[in-house]
Formats: C-alpha cells, sequence, structure tokens
C-alpha cells in the first residue's frame, strides 16, 4: 500500500474476495451499481417510516438522492459511496425497527468505507453502552476499526498515517485549494443538492419527525468542511451520505406540510 489512493478496508476486503475470479472489475461494478439502487430505495423507505406511511415522503426523498449531482455518475462508475449512502440508510432503519444489533454492524460496515462515519459510530456507541446493550459486540467494533484502518496500511507501507498524508495531497479543482476550504464545502453542498431537498432540510429542521435527520446532515456537512479546512480533499462525492439525509428530511417536512388536514 505505499501507493496509490488512500486505505478503505471495506472495499478492499470485498476486491480481495473477488480478486481471484475473471470478471472481478465488472462484478466490483454490478456491486457499486447494485448499491446505488438500494441506497435510492432505502432513502425512500426511510422517509416513509419517519413520516408514518407517506408516500410523498418517499417520493420526494428517492427523487431527491437521484437528481443530486454526481451521484448517479459516481454509481455508475463505482464509487463506493453509493454502498455508504445505502449502508447508513439500512443502519438508521435497524435501530427505528429495535434491531440494535444489525445497526450497530452496518455502522461498523459504514465505518469501514469512510472516515466521516467515526463520530457518528461512536455516539451510537455511547448512547448503547449507557443502555447496557450490546457491550460485547461495542467492544469488538472499537477494537475493529482502528485496526482496520491502520494495521493493514502500517504492514503494507510502514508507515502508519500513509493514507491520512495521501488524503492531504489535493488536486486542483478541490475545495482544499480555496481561500476557504470550509465556506467552498458549504456552498458546493448546497449547489449539489435539488432545491427541494435544501429548502426542505431547512423546513424539517423546525419540525421533530425529520429534525435528527436534518441535524445529522448538516453535521456531516459541518465535519467534511473541517476535515478539508485542515487539508483534506472535502471533494463532492464525500458530501452524498449528507445528500442523501437532507432527501430524507426533506421528504418527511414536505410530507408534514402537504397532508390533508382531514
Amino acid at each position: 500500500t505505499s501507493a496509490g489512493p488512500a486505505w478503505k478496508p471495506l472495499p478492499v476486503l470485498v476486491t480481495t474476495l473477488l480478486a481471484p475470479l475473471d470478471a472481478a472489475p465488472e462484478l466490483w461494478l454490478l456491486l457499486a451499481r447494485a448499491a446505488g439502487v438500494a441506497a435510492v430505495l432505502l432513502v425512500g423507505l426511510l422517509a416513509w417510516r419517519l413520516s408514518r406511511g407517506s408516500l410523498v415522503a418517499a417520493l420526494v426523498a428517492s427523487g431527491s438522492l437521484v437528481l443530486v449531482s454526481g451521484f448517479v455518475r459516481g454509481v455508475a462508475l463505482g464509487f463506493s459511496e453509493g454502498l455508504l449512502v445505502a449502508l447508513a440508510a439500512a443502519a438508521v432503519l435497524c435501530h427505528l425497527e429495535e434491531q440494535r444489533r444489525r445497526a450497530l454492524v452496518l455502522g461498523l460496515l459504514a465505518a469501514l468505507l469512510r472516515p466521516e462515519v467515526w463520530p457518528f459510530l461512536l455516539a451510537y456507541g455511547v448512547v448503547l453502552w449507557r443502555r447496557g446493550e450490546e457491550r460485547p459486540l461495542l467492544v469488538a467494533v472499537a477494537a475493529v476499526v482502528p485496526l482496520a484502518w491502520f494495521g493493514p496500511e502500517l504492514w503494507g507501507s510502514g508507515e502508519l498515517l500513509r493514507s491520512t498524508e495521501r488524503a492531504r495531497v489535493a488536486t486542483p479543482g478541490q475545495p482544499a485549494l480555496a481561500a476557504v476550504p470550509a465556506f467552498e464545502v458549504l456552498k458546493r453542498f448546497l449547489l449539489m443538492t435539488p432545491l427541494l431537498a435544501s429548502v426542505g432540510l431547512g423546513v424539517a429542521l423546525a419540525g421533530r419527525a425529520a429534525r435528527p435527520v436534518a441535524l445529522g446532515a448538516l453535521a456531516w456537512v459541518a465535519l467534511v468542511a473541517l476535515m478539508s479546512q485542515a487539508g483534506f480533499s472535502g471533494e463532492e462525492r464525500y458530501l452524498l451520505p449528507a445528500a442523501a439525509a437532507a432527501a430524507v428530511a426533506a421528504g418527511v417536512a414536505w410530507a408534514e406540510r402537504l397532508r390533508p388536514p382531514w
């Protein structure tokens, strides 16, 4: 791993399993594209669940995600962000159904895709620990995440933080090269998110059903912005989970506003 892109445990695990097959590249594309379709469906299902069965919420959420700038193209090219959105949405759905163990495992898989997941998984782990739920699994997750991210990198390159340094190598056009990277990230998030979802995100903050999802979207944007200010690229595809959360929040918010009084 001394050269190439930054290390990400989950994609490497999957591609290692696929590597002996002649059609390995095509199978990865199939997986990435299927995950993108699953992300659209799961985002709609999450909005439907939070809105207590509103078809409007599901359609607005799924439609907004499809219209997010770069989502379809990224899925078609085989980027892993579609899989990340699918895992995150599935984790939240499992939590709402009180399937804590499944939610935690899905959160772990998402955390093996992007480091931005770590603070959210940590917060969820603290909540479960204080409730006395799934403590053995929490200990295992706390060990797996750092080992999976830093252990193979140290073994493969001899440098514990090689991926961190690689991720800070900015290419032309990335927010990290702007005068104020954090503001550039915020601007790009607003530009890439459909207007219906952006306005709905603001509406959701005033409601109750989707407020946690809306706050999660803003927290993700703030995290990417802070990381870009610290020298990380902050490119648009890292904001796709926030855009997906905004789509869910907007779907629920608009469904509440359009619900007939009777």
